[in-house]
């Protein structure tokens, strides 16, 4: 069954995902993955930009520098200065690229007139959702 394959493909790609090790030993250098708007709306849960190292993201991207700066830019309330941290933070992610965005999409939805409910978020919620008679 396609899903059985499906599944292989997924699971094989999950385990490798977290080798180290070079392509040629089983590991990988590159994979192409996607995530919602909200993943990556701020620095406090945008994982490309995490610096955390093993810690982090699949890539393991280490930076002291962009970790601290994420870091102040949770803890702060002051709106003036969370900006200037995330303009910073855009500075040394450029230059460090951690990550590399390859495109953006919409994906868009249509329901019947009868649907109800239906909530605007950036993934698909089916709470609240009902027909009409």
């Amino acid at each position: 069954m396609i899903w059985d394959t499906l599944f292989a493909q997924d699971a094989n790609f999950l385990t490798r995902r977290a080798k180290k090790e070079p392509p040629s030993a089983g590991g990988w250098n590159i994979f192409c993955t996607n995530w919602i708007s909200a993943d990556a709306l701020s620095p406090a849960v945008n994982a490309g930009i995490a610096g955390g190292g093993e810690k982090g993201w699949f890539g393991w991207s280490s930076s002291a520098e962009l970790e601290k700066m994420r870091m102040d830019w949770i803890r702060t309330a002051d709106p003036a200065k969370r900006k200037q941290l995330a303009e910073q933070i855009h500075v040394v992610a450029f230059d460090e690229v951690p990550y590399v965005t390859w495109g953006q999409y919409v994906q868009p939805s249509i329901y019947r007139k009868t649907v109800r409910g239906v909530l605007q978020f950036p993934a698909t919620l089916l709470w609240n959702v009902w027909m009409e008679g």
